[in-house]
């Protein structure tokens, strides 16, 4: 298990450094081969690789990136423990890398924002609302919803976009209930009062 972290590890090394150095599509055809071998990171090299087609501004294919992300992270959520138990059994190696809820989020979050840059507030309003039944879930299973701040947070911005103050005012309440120390959100949060009346 550790090889195969330290070939990530390293792989990620050098495109998070170009994605740093303002490289974001050579930092791209650093990861695009390893997001189509099944295995343990897939999904990690997904996330990865749609980050920097969205730093690269390649929007629709950032977000199919993150729709696979998003399939893949599925199916290892709903991996039996029964098979959980054999993997580390019989072999380490074999486990898959299941991502955390915070980063199932993101990826909705990523999404919204993609959407929202093409201008389809339609689609990333659709996201929101993806966030928010992940975002219930985790409440309703005692996680910590600290890791969510900037999915609500987005979530307010597209429903102000859309001037849906009603939503707006709901979300930047959720953002500012998880983070009440942010002075911009103060700010945000009794402008959306006023419009929402």
């Amino acid at each position: 298990m550790i090889g195969g972290c330290a070939t990530y590890h390293s792989l990620m090394i050098q495109a998070r450094q170009k994605m740093a150095d303002g490289e974001p599509l050579a930092a791209a055809e650093m990861i695009e081969a390893k997001t189509k071998e099944e295995g343990k990171d897939q999904v990690l090299y997904l996330l990865d690789y749609g980050l920097a087609l969205h730093q690269a501004k390649d929007y629709p294919q950032s977000n199919k990136t993150f729709i696979a992300a998003d399939h893949l992270a599925e199916v290892k959520d709903y991996i039996s423990v029964s098979r959980q138990a054999g993997s580390l059994l019989l072999n380490e190696g074999l486990l898959q890398y299941k991502t955390e809820r915070f980063e199932n989020i993101l990826i909705n979050a990523y999404l919204a924002l993609n959407f929202t840059l093409q201008n389809n507030f339609e689609d990333a309003l659709v996201e929101c609302r993806r966030m928010d039944e992940k975002i219930y879930k985790m409440k309703y299973e005692n996680e910590d919803l600290r890791k969510n701040f900037y999915a609500r947070y987005l979530s307010a911005m597209i429903w102000e976009a859309q001037k849906n103050w009603d939503s707006a005012y709901i979300d930047y309440l959720n953002a500012y209930n998880i983070n009440p120390n942010l002075q911009q959100l103060s700010i945000d949060l009794i402008r959306s009062a006023w419009r929402a009346r």
